[in-house]
């Protein structure tokens, strides 16, 4: 069906997450078989109406469910990161990973992966008895580049 991908870009553009909005148009074009609209001739306005109904209504869900864990986590003590901080946390370690360097990046990624020195050596081509200070520089450009991003 085209109208398929005009959905699906809506609903990224309205959630801020493909994976997500991939769901959503899978729920979008359920309600159609269900309960398709009256006339045919409006498909594409029908379709938009219920694929912003279903995001708005997603939105609402993880906003009242945020706000509920929130307050559950302030009654336990010490402070946990709510979703909305937990994700903005990596929004800002995505930034900075992406203004690292290649080379770093990979380091970064692999090292905190679980990949050891040897794999990570065949990976970047260098000895093994490098990736150790490697790690550490590719680290310590990170700390520094988290500052300031």
């Amino acid at each position: 069906m085209d109208y398929y991908d005009r959905i699906k870009k809506q609903l990224i553009y309205m959630l801020h997450d493909p994976y997500l909005a991939e769901d959503m148009v899978q729920e979008v074009f359920l309600r159609l078989y269900e309960h398709p609209p009256k006339n045919e001739e409006h498909m594409g306005a029908w379709l938009y109406r219920v694929a912003k109904n279903v995001a708005l209504n997603r939105i609402r869900s993880d906003r009242s469910r945020m706000l509920r864990e929130a307050r559950v986590w302030e009654m336990d003590g010490p402070h946990v990161y709510t979703p909305f901080q937990q994700n903005e946390e990596v929004m800002h370690v995505r930034e900075v990973l992406n203004a690292m360097d290649e080379r770093d990046r990979t380091i970064l990624i692999m090292k905190h992966s679980g990949y050891s020195y040897d794999e990570i050596a065949k990976v970047l081509k260098v000895k093994k008895t490098s990736v150790g200070t490697l790690v550490a520089r590719a680290q310590r450009k990170f700390k520094e580049l988290y500052g300031e991003v």
